[in-house]
């Protein structure tokens, strides 16, 4: 099943017990807490190369287009949805806040949140690298998933993999 699973495919497997080991999003830990197995999973840092360790990540965004029809009811919106009341719900929800007031005044629940806010915020605080400024960015992520897919599937070799990325990242730039 592996080579179809996709995110939450390999979510599921882990707190299913099908797999011992599973490289979640961290705002997949409330379900990971609320799983029958939690108590014998631990959080950890992603594997590190050689040089250094390091780990993309996005955050929230939102924006009001100028074509909006009710401008102030926007504002309130994106005020609400930055608000630091938001983020400590999402939070307690077991997901990352992006602000990072609230992530260093989140609570751990137990000493497996303990772990995994600290492994959290040591990433955020030096090796978290985010997505470039690039509109078209999500066609170059989608293909670097199918080709490191692909290579591990053995239809691709790592070179090709490698090409493939690169070949699609030029033509988002272009």
């Amino acid at each position: 099943e592996l080579p179809g699973w996709h995110y939450d495919d390999v979510d599921a497997a882990l707190l299913d017990g099908r797999v011992d080991c599973a490289a979640a999003w961290p705002g997949a830990f409330g379900s990971i807490r609320a799983a029958a197995i939690y108590d014998v999973l631990a959080p950890a840092p992603y594997f590190a190369g050689p040089t250094a360790r390091v780990s993309y990540s996005g955050c929230h965004g939102w924006a009001i287009p100028t074509t909006c029809g009710d401008l102030d009811g926007a504002i309130e919106l994106v005020t609400l949805l930055c608000s630091a009341e938001m983020h400590e719900r999402e939070a307690t929800a077991g997901g990352v806040p992006a602000r990072t007031d609230v992530l260093a005044a989140t609570i751990p629940v137990d000493s497996t949140d303990e772990a995994r806010l600290a492994i959290t915020r040591d990433t955020v605080e030096h090796g978290m690298i985010t997505y470039p400024p690039l509109v078209r960015f999500p066609e170059v992520e989608d293909a670097g998933w199918g080709a490191i897919h692909d290579a591990l599937c053995g239809e691709l070799s790592a070179a090709e993999a490698v090409a493939s990325m690169q070949h699609a990242a030029e033509s988002a730039l272009t």
